[in-house]
C-alpha cells in the first residue's frame, strides 16, 4: 500500500478482512488538514469495514444538518432528522487519520511510517516496490499486488504511465477561526457568492474550519495577499460574516490553500496494481463525497484483488467499471448542484460550472 491516508488504512483494513496480509508504506507530513464533514449516509460503509465506533470519540463533532444559502438569498436549513442512519459528524482529521492506522495494525498490517515509495518493477507473477527513509536508507518490498493510495499525486500510477485528467481549476482556501460560534456548532455551512462559495465546519469545540472554493487561476494572488484576500472575500457573504465578523478588519492570521479539483486517471488499474481513493478520482467538496469515496472505494478494491490473486481475470474491469459508474454518477449530481445557482449569469466562476460539469465523463 503507497498512501497511508483513509483511502490507504482503509483498504489494508478491508484486505486484513479477507485473509490477505499487507504493508503500508506512510511518508510522513506535517500539512495542515482541514476538518471535513462525514454525511450520514456514509455510516453504512464505516460499519463493513468494522469502523463505525471511531465516529463515537468525543474528538469528532455531531453534525445534525446543513445550513445552506444557495439558489437564493434566503436562509435554508436542512436538518438529518429523517436520515436513516441520524446525524453525520465533523472529524477531527488528523486524530480521524490516527484512528485508522489503529484500526489497522490491530488487525494485522504492517505499518511502515516515514518510507517514501521511489519505483516498481512488475514481474510476471509479482511486484517489487522500492522506498526510501528520511535517513537515506533503501528497502525492496516483494508483494503479489500494490495499490496506489498516495492521494492526488498518484505516485505510482503516473510511475508506471497514467495521467489525471483534471476538469477544472477549483481550489480551497481554509483557516481555522476561533472561538466557533454557537450558531454554527453542530451545522455544515454552506453559502454561493459571486466568485464561489463558502464551507464552515466545527473542527473542535473551539474551532471552526473555514474555506472558500474558488478557481485558482480567477483569483491572482500570492501568498503573502492571501490573509487580507480571503478576508475581504468574506465580506461579500451575506449570511456567514454575521457570524464571523472580524475584529477591527484585522485579516486572518494563516490561510492555506489546497487543490480541489474534481479530476480522475486515464488508467485506474494495472494487472498488478490499482489506485484507490484521491489516487483514482477526486471529488469536488460540494458533494461531501471525499473520505466517503476513499472509504467505499477501499471495499471494492480490496474484493478486487482478492479475485486478480484468485485467477480472475476480469476482476480489474470490474474494478475500473465500479469506479467509473461511481465518478460520473456523481458528476450528474455535481451538475444538478450547481444549476441551481442562477444569480450571477456573467460570473467566470459560475459560467464554468455550467459548461465544464456537463461535458465532463
Amino acid at each position: 500500500m503507497v498512501g497511508g491516508g483513509p483511502a490507504g488504512a482503509a483498504t489494508a483494513i478491508a484486505l486484513c478482512r479477507l485473509g490477505i496480509p499487507c504493508v503500508v508504506l506512510e511518508t510522513q507530513t506535517t500539512a495542515y488538514k482541514p476538518g471535513e464533514t462525514i454525511p450520514p449516509n456514509a455510516y453504512p460503509v464505516f460499519r463493513q469495514l468494522g469502523i463505525e465506533y471511531i465516529l463515537q470519540d468525543h474528538r469528532h463533532i455531531r453534525s445534525v444538518g446543513n445550513t445552506v444559502i444557495w439558489g437564493q438569498d434566503q436562509v435554508q436549513d436542512r436538518a438529518f432528522l429523517a436520515e436513516p442512519h441520524g446525524d453525520g459528524f465533523h472529524i477531527n482529521r488528523p486524530y480521524f487519520e490516527k484512528q485508522l492506522r489503529w484500526s489497522a495494525e490491530r488487525i494485522g498490517t504492517q505499518w511502515l511510517a516515514g518510507w517514501t515509495f521511489i519505483d516498481c518493477q512488475e514481474e510476471p507473477d509479482h511486484v517489487s516496490i522500492t522506498c526510501t527513509d528520511a535517513d537515506g536508507a533503501r528497502m525492496v518490498i516483494t508483494a503479489a499486488f500494490v495499490v496506489d493510495a498516495s492521494g492526488r499525486s498518484a505516485i505510482l500510477a503516473r510511475k508506471v504511465g497514467s495521467q489525471r485528467k483534471s476538469l477544472d481549476r477549483l481550489t480551497g482556501y481554509f483557516t481555522k477561526w476561533a472561538p466557533l460560534p454557537k450558531t454554527l456548532a453542530n451545522m455544515t455551512f454552506i453559502e454561493a457568492t459571486q466568485d464561489g462559495w463558502w464551507y464552515a465546519a466545527s473542527v473542535s469545540n473551539q474551532h471552526l474550519a473555514l474555506n472558500f472554493m474558488t478557481d485558482a487561476d480567477l483569483q491572482e494572488i500570492n501568498a503573502t495577499q492571501l490573509p487580507q484576500w480571503l478576508t475581504d472575500k468574506l465580506q461579500e457573504t451575506v449570511y456567514l460574516r454575521t457570524h464571523l465578523a472580524t475584529s477591527h478588519g484585522q485579516p486572518f492570521a494563516t490561510v492555506h490553500a489546497k487543490p480541489a479539483s474534481t479530476s480522475h486517471l486515464d488508467q485506474l488499474a494495472g494487472r498488478l496494481w490499482l489506485a484507490v481513493g484521491d489516487a483514482a478520482c477526486t471529488y469536488d467538496p460540494l458533494t461531501s463525497y471525499g473520505i466517503t469515496a476513499a472509504l467505499g472505494s477501499s471495499l471494492y478494491a480490496a474484493m478486487a484483488i482478492k479475485d486478480q490473486l484468485m485467477g480472475n481475470p476480469e476482476a480489474m474491469d470490474a474494478y475500473r467499471y465500479v469506479q467509473q459508474t461511481t465518478f460520473n454518477q456523481c458528476l450528474g449530481m455535481l451538475q444538478n448542484q450547481y444549476n441551481l445557482e442562477q444569480r450571477w449569469p456573467e460570473s467566470a466562476f459560475w459560467k464554468r460550472r455550467q459548461v465544464n460539469v456537463s461535458q465532463a465523463g
